[in-house]
């Protein structure tokens, strides 16, 4: 009996990868119109003045509030629109010697001018004028001062800006990478192959294959017969049967024939 080593081929190992790009947009909001967003809240100067009362009701009628401010940048962009001290929202109105916003909001947000508040927690509220309510006075560069409520001022409101709510769309994209073989296999035309160090009988090599998941070598080609003939050599079992019939192990049929003599 013929005992040859052989040839085994294996489909080259292809793994598709799964990529999920997402973008995070900030997040956007807008205003109604006469408003000017800052950050996530809408300020409307009021083209109208009276007392810190006056004022909440004016922007209430807008659905706002005398302006809440919540940061330095707000501050700084406001002090640039302003043309003349307005009543702000920020109040001592509880009776209670502590400050806190019209709408409720609990930031802790202050600009005072130097010296404010001077009114509050004070001898001065027993027996002198009590200054319940805040402005941002012109002549301090738009600072805060605590003062007396029925006082004259501009109004400037604010309420909270809409979020614009966008549909997210995720992309998925399917890649697929290079094939590749596992250590000791030799790639060709998506294929693997492998010439055994053992030796067996065709039916026996055949078997060997298929245990390993793989099977004899097809030759379907020129290109892939002169691969074979090149790379690993003329001698092995491949899966024609040593007769002359040639019998094919696949249910396919090709016209590619290699004759050798063993």
């Amino acid at each position: 009996m013929v005992m040859l080593s052989f040839l085994v081929v294996a489909a080259a190992v292809v793994a598709p990868a799964l990529c999920n790009p997402l973008r995070q947009d900030p997040p956007r909001y807008r205003c109604n119109d006469d408003y000017v967003l800052l950050e996530e809240t809408c300020f409307r100067v009021m083209n109208r003045s009276g007392t810190w009362f006056e004022g909440q009701d004016a922007c209430n009628e807008e659905g706002a509030t005398l302006a809440t401010i919540s940061s330095d940048f707000q501050q700084d962009a406001l002090a640039e629109i302003l043309t003349d001290s307005v009543w702000i929202g920020y109040n001592d109105l509880k009776d209670d010697h502590t400050y806190g916003w019209a709408d409720g909001n609990d930031n802790n947000y202050t600009r005072w001018d130097d010296g404010e508040p001077n009114n509050s927690g004070a001898i001065l509220w027993i027996f002198g004028d009590r200054e319940d309510c805040v402005e941002m006075r012109k002549k301090k560069g738009y600072r805060w001062n605590d003062e007396q409520c029925d006082e004259t001022r501009g109004f400037l409101c604010s309420t909270p800006a809409e979020l614009i709510t966008t549909t997210t769309t995720t992309t998925t994209t399917t890649t697929t990478p290079a094939p590749e073989c596992e250590e000791d296999w030799t790639m060709f035309e998506m294929s693997c192959y492998q010439v055994s160090e053992d030796e067996a009988t065709w039916e026996d090599a055949k078997g060997l294959c298929e245990n390993d998941g793989a099977f004899l070598a097809s030759i379907t080609t020129e290109d892939e017969q002169n691969f074979v003939a090149g790379e690993l050599g003329l001698y092995d079992w491949l899966t024609h049967t040593h007769t002359h019939t040639h019998t094919h192990t696949h249910t396919h049929t090709h016209t590619h024939t290699h004759t050798h003599t063993a």
